[in-house]
């Protein structure tokens, strides 16, 4: 089902991009604009929080972001992966490989997401899971709002850091929640709900409401434009899978057993050091593609909340009507 999505999603991309798109380009016809074609390779393209970005802008600002926040991130998500394996692993009483299985084929590491989420031999694992995705959460959060600050006021109301804990905690425990089913559907069910549960995250921390006022608040930013909702949620999974593509389990079996060979291991150690190894990389990857979903929730927040309130614009106008000139022509009095 997951090898059909993947060909059906790559297949749908280019009828749109090379047939209907250049199609519809063409009937409208192409504007010039005032903004400039060049893009500096070294520019700064992390976008503006202050103003609506299309699905594009937000896409490029998204990993603007993560690119520049990317050694920092990867080595918590790799502390946070790393903690992950010396519990299970030290306190569970099996060997790895008995606990986790990996197949062999297209897409193999993405399959086996959910058994570290939730495993019948390991009752403690969610519970385990939960404070790792929370921690992670607040720390992304953190670097989301230091740059939001530098366009926008920050917020007027300042929680403690138990609170924003305890927010992110109960934010984590909903994406937790996701993947226990255990389903065909749970990845998918991940993929289109998971940016959702981040905007609410987004706005528990960032306007403090309570869980409870802050469900109104995102179905009140959301349901107006679930379009660019959805297709912007599409479009991150899209690029997560792509991520656990680019180091799926066939590739790294065969890395791994072409170590083992120079080192002349029993096969049962061998086994048992490619599943701690393919278990820390599969976390790894899901904890990296986390803040750039983070990063992702939190600009189509903006763009959002621009939409529905108009903050900057109001903001805007009123720095107008105290200035003796529009665009250099004197006001009336």
């Amino acid at each position: 089902i997951l090898r059909g999505l993947f060909i059906f999603s790559c297949f749908a991309f280019i009828v749109y991009y090379y047939v209907w798109y250049p199609i519809q380009k063409a009937r409208r016809g192409f504007r010039v604009g005032d903004v400039d074609p060049y893009l500096s390779p070294d520019g700064d393209q992390s976008g503006d929080f202050r103003k609506i970005q299309s699905g594009g802008e937000l896409f490029s600002s998204t990993f603007a972001l993560f690119r520049r926040d990317f050694a920092l991130n990867a080595g918590r998500s790799a502390l946070a992966a790393l903690i992950f394996c010396l519990a299970v692993f030290l306190f569970s009483g099996k060997e790895p490989a008995s606990l986790f299985v990996f197949e062999q084929q297209f897409m193999g590491m993405i399959q086996a997401i959910p058994d570290l989420v939730r495993h019948p031999d390991i009752f403690w694992l969610p519970i385990l899971q939960i404070p790792l995705f929370a921690w992670l959460i607040l720390q992304f959060f953190r670097l989301i709002r230091t740059e939001a600050q530098l366009h926008l006021e920050p917020p007027k109301t300042r929680q403690r850091p138990l609170i924003e804990w305890l927010k992110a905690a109960i934010g984590a425990a909903a994406l937790v929640l996701l993947l226990l089913a255990r389903e065909w559907y749970t990845l998918l069910l991940f993929s289109l709900l998971a940016p959702m549960v981040l905007l609410w995250i987004q706005i528990m921390l960032w306007e403090g409401k309570s869980a409870i006022l802050s469900i109104s608040r995102l179905f009140e930013l959301v349901m107006t434009q679930l379009g660019r909702y959805l297709g912007f949620s599409l479009l991150l999974a899209a690029v997560g899978y792509l991520f656990f593509l680019l180091l799926d389990s066939i590739i790294l079996w065969l890395a791994f057993e072409s170590l083992g060979i120079g080192f002349l291991l029993e096969q049962s150690v061998m086994d048992n050091a490619v599943t701690i190894l393919l278990v820390f990389c599969t976390l790894f990857i899901l904890f990296i593609f986390l803040s750039a979903l983070v990063y992702g929730s939190a600009l189509l927040y903006f763009t959002l909340l621009e939409i529905r309130d108009a903050s900057w614009l109001r903001t805007r106008i009123k720095e107008i009507e105290l200035q003796r000139r529009i665009q250099g022509i004197p006001r009336e009095d």
